[in-house]
């Protein structure tokens, strides 16, 4: 296993999850939260580094439907301002070509 393409980066947030002192139930289910985190990067990093891993479930597990919907839309919204700047362009090139 090579691993380490984000340098191991969720050891880091394994370590605070660990360390972090949990005196109140926000601070206990934010320790939780952390430690899904962690193991959606290690995942993430598993699959990066070449060495596969069933990383989205547990990618899904931390981010919401919501948040991959509004990012999808984001996406698209770009993808049709540039393909609605490529279609002007072209007709532009072509009614030059009509008119020489």
């Amino acid at each position: 296993m090579s691993g380490g393409a984000y340098q191991y980066a969720h050891r880091s947030v394994s370590l605070m999850a660990d360390e972090l002192h949990c005196d109140c139930p926000l601070r206990s289910a934010f320790r939780a939260h952390l430690r899904l985190v962690a193991d959606a990067m290690y995942a993430l990093e598993m699959e990066d580094s070449g060495d596969g891993a069933d990383w989205r479930p547990k990618v899904q597990r931390v981010v919401s439907p919501h948040a991959v919907l509004e990012q999808a839309t984001r996406q698209a919204e770009m993808a049709f301002g540039n393909l609605t700047e490529a279609l002007a362009q072209v007709r532009e090139r072509e009614q030059e070509a009509n008119n020489d």
